[in-house]
């Protein structure tokens, strides 16, 4: 038994894959942005998603005799899986917070300042040794660029990366 696939089919195919790609980007992206907390964004993201949702839906569901179909549909949701959460992160949307454990004598918080980073200080003790504790916050855009100052200044400084859920009165500094 032979399978003939008419051009109109494979432009089908492709477009059931393009669209699924999109989709589930637009759904990952969405998503993560609505847990950072921007409602409004997320509302006007999901418009075009199901757009993009019900044409490729009805392209897979108009003929179901096919399950090649499917099997495209489903090549497409998961590589959009991916694309999405590779675009969140060129995105970086929002805010991080950064903890940093120095040696007491470090110079990394002046440093940091220097470099446009703003920072909360304070003094801690460790097992071994007292230790100074920093507190950044920063756009999500500009983390590699304080994490790898701090590893550059610092190679034995603790970071702890944490997302926050709200801010309030916050000063980002010239480096964000």
């Amino acid at each position: 038994m032979e399978v003939k696939i008419r051009p109109i089919e494979m432009n089908e195919y492709l477009l059931i894959f393009v669209a699924q790609i999109i989709y589930v980007s637009l759904v990952t992206v969405r998503w993560i942005i609505l847990v950072r907390g921007a409602r409004t964004l997320a509302s006007a993201l999901s418009f075009f998603e199901i757009l993009v949702y019900a044409y490729a839906l009805t392209l897979v569901v108009g003929n179901l005799t096919e399950p090649a179909r499917i099997v495209v549909y489903a090549a497409g949701y998961a590589v959009g899986c991916y694309l999405g959460t590779w675009l969140e992160g060129k995105l970086a949307y929002g805010t991080a917070a950064v903890q940093c454990v120095a040696p007491v004598h470090s110079c990394l918080a002046d440093k940091l300042r220097a470099s446009g980073f703003i920072s909360v200080e304070w003094s801690g003790a460790g097992r071994d040794e007292n230790l100074r504790c920093l507190l950044f916050v920063v756009r999500r855009r500009q983390l590699p660029i304080l994490m790898k100052l701090v590893d550059e200044l610092e190679p034995s400084a603790m970071l702890l990366e944490l997302e926050p859920r709200s801010l309030k009165n916050v000063n980002l500094g010239k480096a964000a």
